[in-house]
């Protein structure tokens, strides 16, 4: 099934269902962006369709604070000698979404693909077959070349400091691990100091009318084997998310003794959020974490919604909740919810027919040696556009404010 064309029709109609208006104090949306990388942000730009998708969505949003996952940080010569940039494509991003509106941006590099091998011509693989994939990419972290799952945020707020973690090894936070359990993607024995994060976590403390807040960005390990039988994903997001549990001051059991990190306590407000890849209604250790945060503290959004449905217009794949935003006890939330407009889709026929319809986009995809047209509501339309992965938001305040 192959998408070929696509044009807009008609006029957006505003629906209570995706937006608020911004009456409170912080509009937050986290979002999972797929595969963004320095080709689509620095080459194609706004000329991509995903690119649009995520302006059209944003731009409703209107975050006052925004985490983006799967946003590379950008290096010299990757994926190819042609980049030569350093920890730009935040700035480009701002630029081609908000007009540089959020203009405090936060970006370190993840450890995802820092392992990974360059190809015979000297280039890092962007679109991996699977023998690719085998060949040249980081079998510890991930990826197929370095930085390539970073995680951003841009912000309207005063950014007071910020504290970023990746050195952290398994076994300094985790004495209990025992990683010859477990082999990489290639089937070899896990290194000793492997570390904790595949990609990092970031406290971001900002001040917000007067409040200080910690914003702590946590884009986790898959909890997948990928076909591994001995994957070390579910024990390493299992942990991932309860390091996130023990910096926000709470006991997990472990000790961590070797970690000289001040943690945060019971006073201090934050939001919490990412892909944390896990679903909170699996049968696993990392959904007990998931559900425990919410015991001590509570989500934005209180309802099971998907925010993973794939990118295919015509069928959803991996439908799964793993996107969060977690919040302290002192901050009340107003409004919340996930960017999932319905499916409102209508196939209009094969072989050169065409129709417009306002509100709507028509789309023509190649399916068994045939293009046929679809009239696919626009919301919908830019949500699998924009991402495998759906934009969570809320607006929140201060509670006794």
């Amino acid at each position: 099934m192959k998408l070929l064309t696509s044009v807009i029709s008609g006029l957006f109609i505003l629906s209570s269902m995706f937006l608020t208006t911004n009456t409170y104090a912080i509009k937050i949306v986290q979002f999972n962006i797929q595969e963004l990388d320095s080709v689509k942000i620095q080459s194609e730009k706004l000329t991509s369709q995903q690119m649009q998708s995520v302006k059209f969505i944003l731009n409703q949003l209107k975050p006052d604070i925004l985490s983006v996952n799967e946003i590379q940080y950008d290096l010299p010569g990757v994926p190819n000698e042609k980049y030569t940039s350093i920890g730009k494509n935040i700035d480009l991003f701002a630029l081609e979404i908000f007009n540089n509106e959020l203009k405090n941006h936060i970006y370190f590099p993840a450890n995802t693909g820092k392992n990974a091998l360059r190809n015979a011509n000297g280039e890092y693989v962007r679109n991996p077959d699977i023998l690719e994939r085998n060949k040249y990419c980081d079998p510890v972290n991930f990826g197929m070349f370095p930085a390539q799952y970073s995680t951003a945020a841009l912000t309207r707020f005063e950014v007071i400091s910020v504290k970023q973690f990746n050195l952290i090894s398994w076994k300094e936070f985790n004495p209990n691990i025992d990683l010859s359990l477990y082999l990489d993607e290639r089937g070899q024995p896990l290194p000793n100091d492997m570390p904790l994060f595949d990609k990092n976590f970031t406290d971001v403390t900002l001040l917000i009318q007067g409040h200080t807040v910690h914003f702590l960005l946590l884009h986790t390990v898959p909890a997948f084997g990928f076909g591994n039988p001995k994957t070390p994903n579910f024990a390493r997001n299992r942990d991932q998310l309860l390091f996130l549990k023990w910096y926000l001051g709470h006991d997990i059991g472990l000790s961590t003794n070797k970690l000289s990190i001040e943690r945060l306590t019971e006073q201090d407000s934050f939001i919490a959020l990412g892909d944390w890849n896990t679903d909170i209604t699996d049968q696993t250790e990392s959904a007990d974490v998931l559900q425990s945060l919410g015991k001590l503290h509570h989500y934005a959004i209180k309802q099971y919604i998907p925010t993973h449905r794939g990118q295919d217009l015509l069928q959803d794949d991996f439908v799964k909740q793993i996107d969060y935003i977690l919040l302290s006890n002192n901050l009340d939330i107003k409004n919340s919810g996930v960017f999932i407009p319905s499916a409102q889709i209508q196939k209009i026929g094969c072989n050169d027919e065409t129709a417009m319809k306002e509100g709507f986009i028509l789309v023509k995809i190649k399916n068994d040696n045939q293009i046929c047209s679809y009239l696919v509501e626009e919301n919908y339309y830019h949500s699998k556009m924009a991402s495998d992965h759906l934009a969570v938001w809320a607006d929140i305040d201060f509670k006794n404010s």
